[in-house]
């Protein structure tokens, strides 16, 4: 299964400094994606900015 149907180009992630118990995932179970990350900055929060390109 390729999430997004192969519809989305790029991703942008904010990930923040903190750990859950549960949740809903990001990504299907069976999603099969190739990314290449473009770009990443650190914010003095702690957060991160991350960029990427799905690949086919």
């Amino acid at each position: 299964m390729i999430a997004g149907g192969g519809l989305v180009d790029e991703y942008h992630l904010f990930v923040g400094p903190a750990v859950l118990g549960g949740g809903k995932p990001f990504l299907p179970d069976r999603a099969r994606l190739r990314f290449e990350l473009l770009d990443e900055r650190r914010l003095t929060s702690g957060v991160v900015y991350l960029r990427y390109h799905t690949q086919p």
